[in-house]
């Protein structure tokens, strides 16, 4: 695999070229920042592109030949990310609250206790799957699923919880 930087440069060949401009109309919050980095595969026309940014890292695959993309993984971090809306439920003195991101982000669930604020343990499903429990500060990050789910969260004590979430 040979390392180059994306270019626009008379000396890239024509598919390296194809697939950069391709990214760059992709990517353009991106190509604003920094060029990414461009792994080629041989001869090959098929080229990942790396990047680090403020938010997390973007590595995507192009077929030079098509300019398409046929994978793309990012990385991001928890902090940086805006919450779009978040929903709320109260059962008993239990609180629970989801927070959305964007459509099959990340979903934050807090578990809490409605009368003193402290977060609480509880085990969490998302449409009746089990996705794991909140940690010491009643939180469990997961992924959203497409259209409409329930989020339910069943405390040590034995409260059940659900909140509806409408898809977009």
């Amino acid at each position: 695999m040979t390392r180059r930087r994306a270019t626009s440069s008379s000396r890239a060949t024509p598919t390296l070229r194809a697939a950069n401009t391709r990214a760059e109309d992709l990517y353009p919050w991106l190509y604003s920042q920094q060029l990414p980095s461009v792994n080629t595969y041989g001869t090959s026309s098929i080229y990942r592109l790396t990047a680090n940014h403020p938010s997390g890292q973007l590595t995507t695959y192009i077929d030079g030949g098509t300019t398409d993309v046929f994978h793309e993984s990012q990385r991001l971090q928890l902090s940086t990310i805006r919450a779009s809306e978040t929903r709320v439920t109260i059962n008993d003195s239990v609180r629970v609250e989801v927070t959305r991101t964007y459509e099959t982000g990340p979903v934050r669930v807090s578990v809490r206790n409605n009368d003193t604020g402290a977060p609480m343990a509880g085990t969490v499903a998302v449409s009746g799957r089990e996705v794991g429990t909140t940690g010491d500060d009643g939180t469990l990050w997961t992924v959203e699923p497409r259209g409409s789910y329930s989020v339910e969260v069943r405390t040590r004590s034995g409260t059940n919880t659900t909140v509806a979430v409408l898809g977009t």
